[in-house]
Order: structure tokens, then C-alpha cells, then sequence
């Protein structure tokens, strides 16, 4: 590993990156750290938070999930459709019983079937955003009332949403960091021979990753969805990307087997400070859909660089 390891990056350069980030923000524009604003990040990064957890889950697996956006989709359009049907409750359920099943069906077509990670999510990309357009023909769906009640209201000085995303990351935190499960998953990612050899069954700690991820993309389309207060095929869009770039600048090793969940929190922080600051100083969207993309080139190029064993 390079002198300046993945996990040492992860834990102090990141977070000094960010922090000089914020002061360079702060005297191009003052408002940049105002509550309000702040409070927009927050909002605009917690659901980046949620898929970001879920990828770091496969990607430690040793995996990828590049469909991530696509199930966003699908499930915002069938969480709309549920909810006016049989209740809010039940779109809630229902949306996130659609973003597991696509979980599921491309771990199994991992785990079991063997077929590469990469071309099983981009079938899954190709079928989640068919079904979504199909159920909608192109159109936005209402929500039932009382929908937009995760994305904006508040718990005293908290936003709702982000009080239940980081609950939900602590315990993804707490599952991969104090159990067997996780333990075993790092294993997987790091060598996946050893750990089938070790007694692990890699098939099915794979399949729970990618199970995982679909879970927590569906969670992560209902916060958008309501905030958005209706269901949109395009939601999502983009998240392919960057819950990848969160994954892999926050110290997950794009090749499996090592990394924290605490420097893919700061990860999400730096990606979502990023595309608020260039909106503030005025870029349009496609400069910083470029930017956004050449700062995921030079991630993938520094992840490498940290993590790289010596021969």
C-alpha cells in the first residue's frame, strides 16, 4: 500500500480537502456557509448518502453497481402509483419491496449464475428504466397527501429526512464494521478464492451486498420523490456516477476488500459541496456535469494510486 494508505486519506485528507474547500467557497461566495444553504446540502446530499452506502457494499464485495439510477426510477414511478392506489404507507412498502427485487435479481445472477458484475447491473439499467417508462409513458405521477412530508418537513431544527438517513447509515456503519457479516464481506472483496476456501459462502454474502444496495437506492428514490412531491422515470439520473465518486474518493477500494463508510459520508459531503459551489458561482449544468466528471476520473486514478500492493 502507498505511503499514504486508502484508510489514512479516507480519515484526514478528505476531510481536509473539504474543509479547504469550504474556505475557498466561502470567500467567492459568504453565502456558502449560511444555515440555509447548509441545510441545502444536506438535503440534496442525503440521498446520494443512502445509494453511496449501498455501493460501497457491493463494490467491497468486490462488485459494481452501475443500475442504481435506473431502480430509482422505476421505484419513485411505483412508490407514486402504489401510494394513490392503496395509501402512502403502502407505496412506501411497495417502493421499497421493487428496489430489493432488482437487488435481488442481479445478485443472484452474480453470486449463482456467475455472469460479471458490470454487464448484470447494465442489463438491470437497461430494464429498470424501460419498466418505468413504460408504467408512465414518459409523464410524472402524483403522490399521495402527505408525501412530501419526508422531504421537508422538520423535527424541531432537524429535517425529517436527514434524521432518518443517518439512522440508517449508522446501522449499515455498525453491520459492516461489529459483525461476522461484514467481516466475511471484506474478505470476499479481498480475495475471493481465499474466502471460499476459508469456509465463507461468498455466493451469499454477494447477493445480500447487491440486495442491499437495491434496498437502499429504493429508500433513497423515496426521499427524491418526495421531495419532488411526485413520481418521475428520471429520477436518479446521474447517481451512477456519483454514488461511485463518493464511494471510491471516500477510501472504497474500486477493487474490493478495503475501505469505511465513514470516508464515504465525507465522500457524499465533498461530491454534493462540489456541485452546490459551482451552482453558487454561477456555472450552467453542463460545466458541472464536466467537472463532476473529470473529479470521478481523478478519484478512480488517486483510489488506485492509495491502494496499490506492492508486486
Amino acid at each position: 500500500m502507498a505511503f499514504l494508505g486508502g484508510k489514512s486519506f479516507s480519515y484526514i485528507g478528505l476531510p481536509l480537502v473539504v474543509i479547504v474547500f469550504g474556505i475557498v467557497m466561502r470567500s467567492l461566495r459568504p453565502d456558502f456557509l449560511s444555515p440555509s444553504n447548509l441545510e441545502n446540502i444536506m438535503r440534496q446530499g442525503g440521498p446520494l448518502v443512502l445509494v453511496a452506502t449501498g455501493q460501497a457494499f457491493v463494490i467491497i464485495a468486490g462488485g459494481l453497481d452501475i443500475s442504481v439510477g435506473s431502480i430509482m426510477g422505476l421505484v419513485s414511478v411505483i412508490a407514486a402509483m402504489a401510494g394513490v392506489k392503496w395509501g402512502l404507507e403502502a407505496g412506501i412498502l411497495c417502493g421499497v419491496a421493487a428496489g430489493m427485487a432488482c437487488g435481488a435479481f442481479n445478485g443472484v445472477m452474480v453470486s449463482w449464475f456467475r455472469v460479471p458484475a458490470l454487464i448484470v447491473t447494465l442489463g438491470m439499467l437497461s430494464i429498470a428504466k424501460g419498466m418505468s417508462f413504460t408504467i408512465t409513458n414518459g409523464m410524472t405521477m402524483d403522490v399521495p397527501k402527505g408525501f412530501d412530508y419526508l422531504g421537508w418537513a422538520n423535527w424541531g431544527p432537524f429535517p425529517v429526512m436527514a434524521v432518518l438517513i443517518i439512522a440508517v447509515f449508522l446501522v449499515c456503519l455498525g453491520a459492516l464494521s461489529l459483525t461476522t457479516f461484514g467481516r466475511r464481506l471484506y474478505a470476499t472483496g479481498s480475495n475471493i478464492e481465499a474466502a471460499r476456501l476459508s469456509g465463507i459462502n461468498v455466493a451469499t454474502h454477494r447477493f445480500v451486498a447487491f440486495m442491499l444496495s437495491g434496498a437502499l437506492s429504493a429508500m433513497a428514490a423515496i426521499v427524491l420523490t418526495a421531495r419532488m412531491n411526485s413520481g418521475n422515470p428520471l429520477t436518479g439520473v446521474g447517481y451512477e456516477l456519483t454514488s461511485i465518486g463518493a464511494a471510491v474518493i471516500g477510501g472504497i477500494y474500486i477493487r474490493g476488500g478495503e475501505g469505511s463508510l465513514f470516508g464515504v459520508l465525507i465522500g457524499v459531503i465533498f461530491f454534493t459541496a462540489l456541485s452546490n459551489g459551482l451552482m453558487l458561482i454561477g456555472f450552467s449544468s453542463y460545466v458541472r456535469l464536466m467537472i463532476e466528471g473529470v473529479v470521478f476520473v481523478l478519484a478512480l486514478y488517486l483510489n488506485l494510486l492509495l491502494y496499490r500492493r506492492p508486486e
